[in-house]
């Protein structure tokens, strides 16, 4: 397990910005580093152990290596390794960037994963004296990096380009990846920035926040070398899962393993913790329904954890982005209360107890290359009938919707991209979709919408822009839908109309924001819509000001009025900046 040790050391101040910001001179980011492969004594297939200190490497000619860029070249990682400056003051625009090299040196043919979680955060007090976590105002990204001389390095900018502006850090799991041969090797930068507009929202005024980050690398035999009957003797190889750790009075403490993460809570006792992974099955039948089934044991000492009536574990499980949920049971009993994260990929809920999980899930993805393709997708996903299956689309170029290669939708009297009874997972990929002013075709109802979703799921992943021009809207939410916005920028010129990026028409619709960034009025709520809760804002958000109904652009009417909420366990911050009323979610 790889230990990123963030400790905020000194409390800074901020160089004044106009009106309200000062440079921020937050504590230095101390970075500890240990990885660590465990073999379970259950598990028959080579794997591969690397352990900090002793560098033990085992199991046969298995042998997988992690290292770092120097400044002139890659050395083996160690637990004296410090990736990043541990005595560098954090404030707005810092950026550290490592670059490390995961490569097989042994005979066999190998597949790793490499993830990188939050296992734990202690919040500080700011400067205003509320709570606020560390983590909510860092970018933190994983991106594919080879570094062969000082020329390959990133500047500051190409690293803050690199990574995107989605502030969080947020677990990562790079998958299964290969290593056929000895000597290959797959390269990859881990990027850390605060970006320039934090404020004094993350100044600390001398109680510290500090995060620590852990990854891990495991590795098990990939599909490769042959026997007398074929290549398939290591299909089902699964990856070492066990890891342990001693959790502090009052403290919580997060275990991974393989593609799990429990959290221990701070009310459970102080003990050394095991988790295990005794059994890991994955299959996938004619109707692309994927069963992963999970034998998930948490040991206090040496007994297994019995529910108490009291304690509630947080499980994380990773099953790759982009996934339909279909069920998740425990032993043998629905689990209905659990969340998935399409952007991440980790599905996540409670449990009293601990044994066989079984999770039921499908995948379908469409890359599209064009406006022409991207409407193709979205129609033949369509199910009025039987309810669609779930589909991800993913641009892989910027698209211009200029009404010469796209169809237009009669239904939506011209929207030029209509979802009606469809249910997909959009990644803009770092891309673009742009809506010329002749597209919408405005004095038709729904003219004005780029995205226009009727009876449908919707999710947006990915940092890239969904742009609208003359007076019209990003996404429109119709009815009978429900959209989540994790990421991305929406981009409206509506300035003297009733539209903005985001705008919901009826209350049968759900909108769930938990991330972006929204320019030109931010969020729209038709009076149709009642009281109704329409729009739940998530912690992190902050907009310019919200537009009702095309008469009012104050903030707390909407508010007032219950059409826009705060999520569970959040609440609105109101506050003038520059002369602009803005608003920011926050943790209540």
């Amino acid at each position: 397990m790889l230990f990123f040790f963030l400790h905020m050391l000194r409390k800074g101040n901020f160089m004044k910005r106009i009106h309200t910001k000062r440079a921020l001179l937050l504590s230095s980011i101390s970075l500890l580093l240990c990885i660590s492969m465990l073999v379970g004594t259950t598990f028959a297939w080579f794997t591969d152990s690397v352990t900090s200190g002793r560098n033990q490497i085992v199991a046969g000619n298995l042998d997988v290596t992690l290292e770092y860029w120097d400044g002139s070249a890659y050395k083996e990682v160690t637990s004296a390794t410090k990736l990043f400056d541990d005595t560098a003051y954090w404030e707005p625009g810092h950026t550290e960037v490592a670059y490390l090299k995961v490569g097989n040196a042994g005979s066999l043919a190998l597949k790793y994963q490499l993830a990188v979680n939050v296992y734990n955060e202690i919040t500080g007090i700011n400067q205003a004296g509320e709570e606020f976590k560390l983590s909510d105002y860092l970018v933190f990204k994983v991106v594919d990096k080879e570094i062969t001389s000082e020329a390959d390095l990133y500047t500051r900018e190409e690293a803050i380009t690199a990574a995107g502006k989605a502030m969080g850090l947020t677990s990562f799991n790079s998958g299964d990846k290969a290593l056929l041969n000895t000597g290959d090797a797959n390269y990859v930068a881990l990027i850390i920035y605060m970006p320039t507009t934090v404020g004094n929202e993350a100044n600390h005024n001398g109680t510290a926040p500090s995060i620590e980050l852990g990854t891990t690398v495991v590795a098990t035999q990939a599909t490769a070398e042959q026997d007398s009957f074929g290549s398939d003797y290591d299909e089902n190889a699964t990856y070492p899962a066990v890891i342990a750790g001693n959790k502090p009075s009052g403290e919580a403490l997060a275990l991974t393993a393989g593609n799990v993460k429990v959290t221990i809570p701070a009310s459970a006792p102080e003990a050394p913790y095991t988790l295990k992974i005794d059994n890991a099955n994955s299959e996938t039948n004619a109707d692309n329904e994927t069963t992963l089934s999970l034998d998930i044991n948490l040991y206090k000492g040496d007994e297994k954890v019995q529910p108490d009536g009291t304690t509630l574990y947080d499980v994380e499980i990773f099953i790759g982005t982009n996934a339909h949920i279909v069920g998740l049971t425990h032993n043998g009993s629905v689990i209905a209360d659990w969340h998935y994260d399409p952007a991440a990929g980790y599905i996540s809920f409670k449990t009293d107890s601990f044994s066989p999980f079984v999770i039921t899930f499908m995948a379908k993805t469409t890359v599209v290359n064009s406006a022409a393709e991207l409407q193709k997708a979205i129609l033949d996903n369509a199910d009025k009938e039987n309810g669609p299956e779930h589909q991800t689309i993913i641009l892989s170029n910027d698209i211009v919707l200029d009404g010469t290669s796209e169809m237009m939708f009669t239904d939506s009297n011209g929207a030029p991209l209509y979802l009606y009874h469809n249910d997909i997972t959009l990644d803009l990929n770092g891309h673009s979709i742009v809506a010329e002013a002749d597209v919408l075709k405005p004095g038709k109802n729904y003219a004005n919408a780029v995205l226009l979703v009727r009876y449908s799921t919707l999710n947006i992943i990915g940092d890239g822009q969904i742009i609208a021009k003359n007076q019209s809207m990003p996404v429109y939410g119709w009815a009978h839908s429900t959209i989540n916005i994790y990421g991305g920028t929406y981009v409206s010129n509506a300035y003297e109309r009733n539209e903005s990026a985001v705008y919901v028409n009826n209350a049968t619709v759900t909108i769930n924001v938990y991330g972006g960034d929204y320019s030109g009025y931010a969020f729209n709520v038709h009076d149709n819509c009642g009281t109704t809760p329409v729009i739940v804002l998530h912690e992190g958000i902050v907009c310019e000001k919200f537009f009702k109904n095309g008469t009012t652009d104050v903030i707390q009417s909407d508010i007032n009025n219950g059409r826009i909420v705060a999520a569970e366990g959040c609440e609105f911050v109101t506050y003038t900046e520059n002369g602009v009323e803005m608003l920011k979610v926050v943790k209540s």
